[in-house]
């Protein structure tokens, strides 16, 4: 994947067909997209929808249009598409952990802590 240089704004993909997640488990996804392009003043024009991410960087690469995907597809190397950091503090998500406080175990914990940052080193 082609990276350039900084970050462009929602509002600049106005004008440009979207490509989504189909998947059902993809949802939230989509939904902080819309949000992103509706604090933009814009609701996005999807034309495509995929399973899975691999497929989405494929309809990108043959043209059909853009997509907003997590920082970790920049991984995957596809000929001719352009990877853009957005600009806007909305842009990121949060996840979150959840457990039963009754049932942990130094695993769960360790693991706890390493997503808090306070994770020490063994």
């Amino acid at each position: 994947m082609l990276c350039k240089r900084g970050a462009i704004a929602v509002r600049a993909l106005e004008p440009l067909p979207f490509i989504f997640f189909a998947n059902v488990s993809q949802r939230g996804l989509n939904g902080h997209v819309v949000h992103l392009c509706s604090s933009a003043g814009f609701t996005p024009n999807v034309v495509q929808e995929a399973e899975d991410g691999g497929a989405i960087l494929g309809l990108v690469a043959a043209g059909f249009g853009v997509a907003v995907l997590p920082q970790c597809y920049g991984q995957i190397v596809v000929r001719d598409v352009v990877q853009r950091t957005l600009r806007s503090a909305e842009a990121k998500s949060h996840i979150c952990i959840a457990y039963n406080q009754d049932r942990t175990s130094d695993q769960l914990m360790r693991f706890v802590a390493l997503g808090s940052g306070s994770a020490t080193a063994d």
